[in-house]
């Protein structure tokens, strides 16, 4: 087995669905381990790193957006942003490496 999976994407993050910042495809990247799920978003002005441990995770749920399928993270890490959509078109791999590290996405 591989250390990490990943798929590029795009990602919204902020306080809600509506107050939130936007990355399209290719700018996020998830990157996904048996004890972490890590994103990066790397646009030209701008660079993100979330990082969340299995313990900080409530739950990842799929969610459809105009752009693509997607999971949302929910989380209670105080210090990150309270709304987490990943999407990517590759939403099958997405859910198969998850999978493979033992992540679960609920309905």
């Amino acid at each position: 087995m591989t250390e990490f999976y990943y798929e590029t994407g795009g990602l919204r993050w902020g306080k809600s669905h509506w107050i939130s910042s936007n990355a399209s495809y290719p700018f996020a990247r998830v990157y996904i381990t048996a004890d972490y799920i890590s994103i990066t978003v790397n646009l030209i002005l701008r660079k993100e790193l979330l990082q969340f441990h299995r313990s900080e995770i409530c739950s990842i749920t799929k969610e459809a957006t105009f752009l693509g399928r997607g999971i949302r993270i929910k989380h209670s890490k105080p210090c990150s942003p309270k709304y987490i959509l990943f999407w990517t078109t590759k939403m099958n791999k997405l859910q198969n490496g998850l999978a493979a590290f033992g992540w679960e996405i609920q309905s």
